[in-house]
């Protein structure tokens, strides 16, 4: 009697989890999830355009830097599209082979290498795209985007990443602009 209301009670807590997990992430009016929420993966792409664009004003950059620096940004994200779909598909590989019933630890570490490797090459591309569109910059567009960076630095963090709070408690710390206004 005891096993069978655990076992109702663990399938409602999955059944809910999964219901507000769903819940969760934001949706669209046709169904689709929302391809611009920072949070959904490789789509995180389309929603940084528009950090690009204000980047470009920020820097004030001429006409012939915005299309030189859109078609390295371009070629960065068809070629970082590739290996996010290698990604999907060695993660698939990998669920497979950690399945207890075939576990083979020889392909499991052969395919994290792999994984690995596909993160560093999307690593190196994104560094590889930032210092062409650097070496793009004029002297004084160079200067500002050493402040930024600077800036970037000091500012430590992003605070939605930043754990514990000032006392130590566990959970995410509080916003800088909280603070400053006193709430």
């Amino acid at each position: 009697m005891k096993k069978k209301i655990w076992l109702m009670v663990l399938c409602g807590v999955l059944v809910m989890g999964g219901s507000l997990t769903a819940l969760a992430v934001p949706w669209e009016r046709d169904g689709k999830a929302d391809a611009t929420s920072p949070d959904n993966g490789p789509c995180r792409m389309d929603a940084r355009r528009g950090h690009w664009e204000r980047l470009a004003e920020s820097f004030d950059l001429s006409k012939e830097q915005r299309q030189e620096a859109k078609k390295l940004f371009e070629a960065n994200r068809e070629q970082a599209e590739k290996v996010h779909a290698e990604i999907k598909e060695t993660d698939r590989e990998l669920r497979l082979a950690s399945n207890p019933k075939n576990f083979d630890e020889k392909v499991l570490r052969k395919l994290a290498a792999e994984k690995a490797q596909l993160h560093a090459e999307l690593m190196v591309g994104r560094a590889r795209t930032r210092s062409q569109v650097y070496a793009l910059l004029t002297p004084e567009q160079q200067e500002l985007a050493d402040l930024a960076y600077k800036l970037k630095k000091l500012r430590g963090p992003h605070p939605q990443k930043r754990r514990g709070g000032p006392d130590g408690s566990e959970g995410f710390g509080p916003r800088f602009d909280m603070q400053e206004s006193g709430n």
